[in-house]
């Protein structure tokens, strides 16, 4: 849905400009991954582009698409201790 890609991009530009990511964004969740997924690439940078402030790069941003994303981090964190 385009007006989902268009807001998601806006959100990711609202978090660019306050937090400045250096190493950029990642998004998790399934339902961003239903969207996301099946959008248009170009779609989403070209809603990101627009949104984010002039003085700022468009940042990366990473889908996580594992269900098991979580899991795995929360055992890295468990088996580190």
């Amino acid at each position: 849905d385009s007006q989902y890609c268009a807001w998601i991009a806006g959100l990711c530009a609202t978090l660019s400009a306050q937090f400045l990511p250096m190493s950029g964004l990642y998004l998790a969740g399934g339902v961003s991954r239903a969207m996301l997924a099946a959008a248009d690439p170009t779609l989403f940078d070209q809603h990101l582009s627009a949104a984010l402030p002039q003085n700022l790069t468009k940042p990366p941003v990473s889908l996580i698409t594992s269900d098991s994303a979580a899991l795995q981090g929360c055992l890295a964190r468990l088996l580190s201790s």
